[in-house]
């Protein structure tokens, strides 16, 4: 999550910085979104996506490889899946593909050392991920999975179908069932589900 928080983070410096307008020239805020644990969601449509691995160096050491994946210029039909979109689709007057790219790796890069080097910080741990204005909660603000209908398909077991309620500690998604249980998901693809309009409504 982490790494998702950096890519949109440094995904809003560059299209600020270039001046980049909405299409529709409508309000920015919320334009971009985290789908929970780390996909970049734009307007409700899936704009990248992310990997993590940890490779082991040595007995004391690991190292983190993140790969991140950002639909920059592609045209509608030749997106990967129906709920996929591209940048160029939302945003005007974007710089041509090389500096975007080279400037986006620049602006994730500095966000990504910044939001992970508290974590590493003895003592701060707690602070960093779930203070007033640690990890969890700014991420919780960006969220585009909290609040809405959602389907877990866990690596084993039956899918579930529930509403999203709240990051845990732990980066767990808290999951309520139409019964009123709840689940905590740390592994599993979910999917955001649409809305279903009252009967009458």
């Amino acid at each position: 999550m982490v790494a998702g928080l950096a890519a949109l983070e440094g995904l809003q410096d560059v299209l600020e910085y270039h001046g980049c307008p909405l299409t529709d020239d409508g309000d920015p805020e919320r334009v971009l979104t985290l789908k929970w644990p780390n996909d970049l969601f734009c307007r409700g449509a899936k704009l990248g996506g992310i990997l993590c691995e940890l490779v082991r160096v040595d007995q004391d050491w690991s190292a983190l490889a993140v790969g991140i994946g950002i639909n920059l210029f592609l045209p509608r039909q030749a997106l990967p899946i129906a709920e996929s979109t591209s940048l160029q689709l939302h945003y005007r007057d974007l710089p041509d593909y090389q500096t975007l790219r080279d400037d986006l790796v620049d602006a994730i890069s500095w966000h990504l050392s910044g939001e992970m080097a508290p974590l590493g910080i003895d003592g701060s741990l707690d602070r960093a991920l779930n203070g007033p204005q640690g990890l969890r909660s700014r991420i919780a603000a960006l969220s585009w999975t909290l609040g809405r209908r959602v389907r877990v398909v866990p690596v084993a077991g039956e899918p579930v179908e529930g509403r999203a309620l709240q990051i845990n500690p732990d980066a767990s998604l808290r999951v309520r069932l139409p019964d009123g249980g709840q689940v905590d998901v740390s592994t599993a693809d979910v999917g955001v589900l649409p809305e279903v309009a009252a009967v009458g409504a």
